[in-house]
């Protein structure tokens, strides 16, 4: 069970620094791509990256405001491919959406599910899925 406990810290550690580095790109921080990609298998990182250049070519972006984690569990993996998986709850509807530097809206409210595979002996993000939700309760 230690082991396991082990394995469950570290995927929390994982993910708070992937939040972290996706929170800065959707500010349009650059420099957190890679980040991203010392974070997550290729797959991820590509996509993870292109999203928010796809975004930054519409001019939407995210001043004020953050994106609060409300919490964070452990879930079942849901195949033989992931090490391990997580849950969690991010509150971002503090901060102000964008768009050619006119504010359009506010953030979401997501639950999101993120499993991990070690590779070249690192843990990273494997894949990353999420569902809006009104609330993290």
């Amino acid at each position: 069970m230690k082991k396991k406990d082990a394995l469950y810290a570290e995927a929390e550690a994982v993910y708070r620094r992937f939040h972290a580095a996706d929170e800065a790109l959707a500010r349009g921080d650059r420099n957190a791509e890679v980040r991203v990609r010392q974070l997550a298998v290729p797959e991820v990182a590509d996509a993870t990256i292109a999203h928010y250049r796809e975004t930054a070519l519409d001019g939407l972006g995210v001043r004020a405001g953050s994106f609060k984690i409300a919490w964070i569990q452990r879930v079942p993996t849901s195949s033989n491919e992931s090490d391990i998986a997580l849950g969690s709850c991010t509150d971002a509807t503090s901060t102000i959406t964008t768009q050619d530097g006119k504010d359009v809206g506010h953030g979401r409210i997501l639950v999101k599910r993120v499993d991990f595979r070690r590779e070249n002996g690192s843990l990273r993000v494997f894949r990353a899925g999420f569902k809006e939700v009104s609330s993290c309760q």
